[in-house]
């Protein structure tokens, strides 16, 4: 399905991308094509799937409420405009709008419309009161009541494991509000921080995890490799140099300094060329228990064949990391080849020939 992006990326600044993730640790700018509504629409394929993103959500970050909450809220309020105005009537829109502060000043039943303007309380005393009363200003015969009712139990109350991450005042704010009036506006606050929270912190991080095609075990045999290609470096070198040998006999240097280089940057990045050159990615430990659950029937059906063991390998089908997988070992290769030069062009000057 194609997708409404943005042009694609100068050269220029790809690279600058992929040198920034090989220098810098914590570098989360990757796939910047790649929207929030993109994955969410299911406008992307695997590794940056919707389904791979809920695994993230559930098993990496622990969040995956925020996203239950996001399509819950959007569904909802298609429900509530298509109710007529009667039953809209019933449940009128709060007039103060939800603050950051800590303590914020609300009014009691002239929030919602009804009741003295001036009577006022702060935030701290509206949330002393029951918030699972539901009998307040005719609540019975509001649309959705029971609804609000169990979407406040779910992601508001304190016991509850899905409850969402918000600051307190906002959270009192809408614990006072749901129970007087079910209009979407009471949780629209809400839906504007989950909405920023997936789309400026968890999807960078999805998108950051998606493109690592090697698991920690492989990190540390590229580090391993590295310093074996690296010591080499040192001992031609100082072998050739004492048993007055050709300036020839140093070439092997431009070869042990490039793979020791490359295999580094490989074990820092998480990315291994040869699986980005095949469109092949080692599924991370946090999806494996889930993927797993996904093949039940498909492993019951290979074992009737002879197959044994679900492979921990999976192809890439998203189009826009394998483009960024290519010029990722583009960059990575030259990089390292420039490196490698600059380290065997002074061991070829430095002689001691007889």
């Amino acid at each position: 399905m194609a997708t409404n992006q943005a042009p694609p990326p100068s050269y220029a600044s790809t690279l600058r991308r992929d040198l920034s993730r090989m220098l810098k640790k914590n570098h989360r700018n990757e796939l910047p094509e790649v929207s929030l509504e993109d994955v969410l629409q299911e406008k992307t394929c695997s590794p940056i799937s919707l389904q791979d993103f809920k695994w993230f959500l559930k098993n990496r970050e622990h969040t995956l409420e925020n996203l239950d909450f996001y399509y819950w809220y959007l569904d909802y309020r298609e429900r509530f405009r298509s109710l007529s105005d009667l039953e809209k009537a019933k449940s009128p829109m709060p007039r103060e709008k939800a603050r950051p502060a800590a303590s914020h000043t609300v009014t009691m039943d002239s929030a919602i419309g009804f009741g003295n303007e001036n009577e006022e309380r702060t935030a701290e005393e509206l949330s002393s009161q029951n918030v699972d009363q539901t009998g307040t200003l005719g609540s019975d015969f509001q649309p959705y009541r029971d609804e609000i009712n169990a979407v406040l139990k779910t992601f508001f109350d304190d016991s509850s494991f899905k409850e969402l991450n918000l600051e307190q005042s906002l959270k009192k704010y809408v614990k006072y509000h749901a129970c007087r009036t079910t209009h979407p506006e009471v949780f629209a606050e809400v839906f504007e921080h989950i909405n920023w929270v997936l789309g400026h912190s968890s999807l960078p991080n999805f998108l950051h995890n998606a493109i690592l095609n090697i698991r920690s075990g492989w990190v540390a045999i590229y580090y391993v490799s590295a310093f074996v290609h690296i010591i080499h470096v040192p001992m031609i070198l100082y072998m050739t140099y004492t048993g007055h040998m050709s300036r020839l006999f140093r070439l092997p240097i431009l070869f042990f300094a490039f793979g020791g280089i490359s295999s580094f940057f490989t074990a820092r990045i998480g990315f291994c060329t040869f699986r980005g050159l095949f469109k092949r990615r080692q599924i991370p430990l946090y999806e494996l228990d889930d993927i797993q659950a996904a093949r039940v029937s498909t492993e019951k059906y290979t074992r009737t064949n002879g197959a044994q063991n679900v492979t921990h390998l999976t192809t890439i089908l998203d189009p826009n990391v394998r483009k960024h997988n290519i010029e990722m070992i583009c960059h990575l290769m030259l990089f390292s080849l420039i490196l490698a030069i600059c380290i065997t062009i002074p061991g070829l000057v430095i002689t001691n020939e007889p």
